[in-house]
């Protein structure tokens, strides 16, 4: 089974917009979040754990090019809880990779539901 697709929301300002399906993380894969060729690109990220019995991390890959971020982003998210963060295109997409170009990665286990807010 290949990374789970996780199709975004792009938001447009004043303009109201349905909150998007969040999807589980594919443990093996990880899950991929498309971004339009913008280096300057924001996107938020709703990150939810389903197990009610612990906390899982998730980590957000850094990206291959230019503007790269230094290291992979990793955060706990407790049992049962919710985290958002908002990312930049140009730190955490890829643009090189074959497999991940157009694309931000993100692993963690099954148990970890992601939605994803291309920002204005």
């Amino acid at each position: 089974m290949g990374a789970t697709a996780i199709t975004p929301t792009a938001l447009t300002l004043n303009t109201m917009a349905d909150f998007p399906t969040a999807a589980a993380v594919d443990a093996t894969a990880g899950a991929m979040i498309p971004f339009t060729a913008k280096d300057d690109g924001k996107i938020l990220l709703y990150l939810v754990n389903s197990d009610s019995s612990n906390a899982e991390n998730v980590t957000i890959k850094k990206g291959d090019g230019v503007q790269a971020a230094a290291a992979d982003y990793t955060v706990s998210v407790a049992a049962s809880g919710v985290k958002i963060l908002v990312v930049e295109t140009g730190k955490y997409g890829f643009v090189k990779d074959a497999t991940y170009k157009g694309h931000i990665r993100v692993t963690g286990t099954a148990d970890v539901d992601v939605a994803a807010v291309i920002l204005p």
